[in-house]
């Protein structure tokens, strides 16, 4: 018997599942009608700025991120941990960083300012400097970006 009650309560409810337009159902259906404009929130709370966007404006030195570390040997010691940069070579008479594999997980915003800071701390595009270095990728050997005073061009 209760096989049979199943069956038929599955039976009956078939239909209303079977239509996309909400049809109200014997047992009662608000209606799209009900659901106005001032009664529908589809999120819990307004949107929230993102990480990114809310220190975009933000001014940036590169003795910020140097500031962290207790010297700039610290720093650059740092980056090579973190697999971002490896090396730095000369290539064709320009100054050339070797990256790691998490140099591609940094934002272009924070590749910028990584290319601003290498060239502060070793004076790349300083008066009496070579006026540019370049940034390869350390797997492909590809020129991904030059930094020159006029700022990082990417490649």
């Amino acid at each position: 018997m209760r096989v049979v009650l199943i069956a038929l309560a599955l039976l009956a409810s078939a239909p209303a599942f079977a239509e996309s337009k909400q049809v109200p159902y014997w047992w009662g259906w608000w209606g799209a009608e009900h659901w106005g404009a001032d009664l529908f929130a589809p999120y819990a709370d307004p949107p929230m700025v993102t990480h990114g966007q809310r220190w975009a404006d933000d001014p940036f030195t590169p003795q910020d991120w140097v500031r962290a570390y207790p010297s700039r040997e610290a720093f650059v010691s740092a980056l090579q941990a973190a697999d971002i940069v490896t090396g730095l070579r000369e290539r064709d008479g320009v100054p050339t960083f070797i990256t790691g594999a998490s140099y591609a997980d940094l934002s272009p915003r924070d590749r910028a300012r990584l290319a601003q800071t290498l060239g502060a701390l070793y004076g790349n595009t300083a008066p009496g400097g070579p006026g540019a270095f370049r940034i390869v990728d350390g797997t492909s050997g590809r020129t991904l970006g030059l930094y020159t005073k006029a700022g990082f061009q990417t490649h």
